[in-house]
């Protein structure tokens, strides 16, 4: 389980927003938790992401906490 913020985003219809949300080991299999970086959830952000959230141009994101 790893616990993601994204930093503006559109969420709800509501520009420049922050949101906080899990993904579980299904959503980054093959990869373990090590191998899942900030770089790799922003090259996937679109497969991960919930419903309701858009990416923007200033969009960024943090790891909050890994476990297993």
């Amino acid at each position: 389980m790893i616990v993601i913020k994204i930093s503006n985003c559109v969420h709800q219809d509501r520009r420049n927003q922050n949101t906080t949300f899990i993904i579980w080991k299904r959503d980054y299999s093959p990869l373990t938790e090590d191998e899942v970086t900030e770089g790799w959830v922003m090259e996937n952000i679109e497969l991960i992401k919930p419903k309701g959230v858009e990416t923007q141009k200033n969009t960024s994101v943090k790891i909050l906490s890994k476990r297993t």
